[in-house]
């Protein structure tokens, strides 16, 4: 928006009568008064902004992490309330503060078991699942394909008990990573391009519009794809871990956008940071929403992952 708000110079033509003195000449043609930039107006709360930071800075000092990111995004428009990237000094976990690498926008990271919403989606839209299906698991730790996957702790209920055969709710709530990598290895097992050809149609493989910001685009490995063969280690390898959020990289950006579409009856907004352009207090033009995905899944689908 440099271009917007950066307006014009104006210029302004003398005329030398006598050594060190010079009057305006006012007939010159190449005067030009100056032209004020225009404002740009973002969709930034500026006290949500300012809660955020203090908030981050305190977390980032308590465990003295490296960077952190704090956002915050309106569901129905997608409007980014605050954007908060905070990056320690050369020596970790001191003097935090915003940098120029906006890691929000561009750093890319497994997402983790953030993944297992999309995950419990694809079971539920198109793997035929419900939220009472049930996964066989005596052990927090077993093989799965050609993966050795593991929890981090036994799932039990609220009485001690251990639930041996939990439901998708409860996998859900316990974040078990043997639940999800055995649901989804049992129904894309034999096609695994069904799986991965959804999470593309969710914009799991695409940008979000924000180019002009250097933003990253996110990275899936496509099934039918030579790296999901050479680096990933084939279906065996690959489907287990994709279940609960590896070998894909998503920026932060990407996890909230995917989120908020679900909060949002699973209609996916763009994220949207400049609301209008303002000249002298008039608008001269109003920024569009972007829908991105229309119909992310079903009511039913929407419905199930609210519950979990």
């Amino acid at each position: 928006y440099d271009s917007i708000l950066a307006g014009k110079d104006g210029q302004l033509v003398e005329q030398r009568i006598a050594n060190g003195f010079w009057v305006k000449d006012d007939e010159d043609s190449r005067n030009r008064k100056p032209v004020d930039g225009y404002n740009v107006v973002t969709t930034i709360d500026a006290d949500l902004q300012l809660m955020a930071t203090e908030t981050l800075r305190k977390y980032l000092e308590e465990h003295c992490g490296s960077f952190g990111v704090a956002m915050v995004m309106e569901a129905a428009t997608g409007n980014l309330l605050c954007v908060v990237n905070l990056s320690s000094s050369e020596v970790r976990g001191k003097d935090y503060s915003e940098r120029p690498f906006n890691h929000a926008m561009r750093t890319r990271m497994s997402p983790g078991s953030t993944f297992k919403l999309m995950s419990a989606m694809a079971l539920l839209e198109i793997g035929g699942a419900t939220k009472h299906t049930r996964v066989h698991i005596p052990d927090p730790q077993t093989r799965i394909g050609r993966k050795d996957v593991e929890d981090t702790h036994v799932l039990r209920d609220k009485d001690g008990k251990q639930i041996e055969r939990p439901t998708l709710v409860e996998g859900f709530a316990h974040s078990s990573n043997v639940y999800f990598a055995t649901a989804i290895y049992d129904r894309f097992e034999n096609n695994p391009e069904a799986l991965t050809s959804f999470y593309e149609s969710l914009g799991l493989n695409a940008s979000l519009g924000l180019e002009g910001y250097n933003a990253e685009q996110s990275y899936l490995p496509l099934a039918d794809s030579e790296r999901w063969r050479l680096r990933h280690g084939g279906t065996k390898m690959a489907l287990p871990q994709l279940a609960y959020g590896y070998i894909i990289t998503l920026t932060p950006m990407h996890t909230l956008t995917f989120y908020n579409g679900v909060a949002n009856g699973g209609k996916m907004m763009a994220p949207r940071l400049v609301d209008r352009i303002e000249n002298n207090g008039k608008v001269v033009e109003v920024m569009p929403t972007t829908t991105l995905v229309e119909r992310m899944c079903s009511e039913e689908t929407v419905k199930t992952l609210y519950e979990c």
